[in-house]
């Protein structure tokens, strides 16, 4: 065997002891600490997302509440409709309440909304339960801010 032969033999057998080069361990070790962060980054794009079409659902929520003849039916639709597939259904909760003169009262049928009058304040809530990716990354890493729920409150006046 000539010189140049068993020199090529033995950094191949050197290079399958010890692994791959330098440079591909440096990227495996990149990407294994900047992976977490591109996970977190994304869940967080995710919830801005949320946040913004949860506050469209808010504004159309209480723009059906002032119509005069919008019902509790209606403006869980509106709700919906807003939220789009953002949202699934059993992620959010729409609560309404009627001042009667003596503060808002709580309306969870909505015989109070139907026999409000023109004029009158009408509050709606949305809450968004907590779950999802994302608010378990937030948890897991103890960030502040990383709230359990997410409301929005209207009040507006019926037409």
């Amino acid at each position: 065997m000539s010189a140049t032969v068993q020199l090529a033999n033995l950094a191949h057998t050197a290079e399958a002891a010890l692994g791959p080069p330098r440079d591909h361990r440096l990227v495996i070790r990149t990407f294994a600490l900047l992976s977490p962060l591109l996970l977190l980054t994304l869940g967080l794009a995710g919830e801005i997302h949320a946040a913004l079409v949860f506050g469209a659902a808010g504004r159309a929520a209480a723009r059906e509440a002032a119509r005069t003849d919008a019902t509790l039916a209606s403006i869980r639709s509106a709700a919906a409709m807003s939220f789009g597939d953002a949202l699934s259904p059993n992620r959010y909760r729409v609560l309404l309440s009627v001042n009667t003169g003596n503060g808002f009262t709580p309306d969870p049928t909505g015989q109070l909304l139907c026999s409000s009058t023109r004029g009158g304040e009408i509050r709606v809530q949305i809450t968004r339960l907590s779950g999802g990716l994302a608010q378990d990354l937030l948890d897991s890493f103890r960030l502040p801010g990383s709230c359990k729920e997410m409301r929005t409150e209207w009040v507006v006046h019926r037409e």
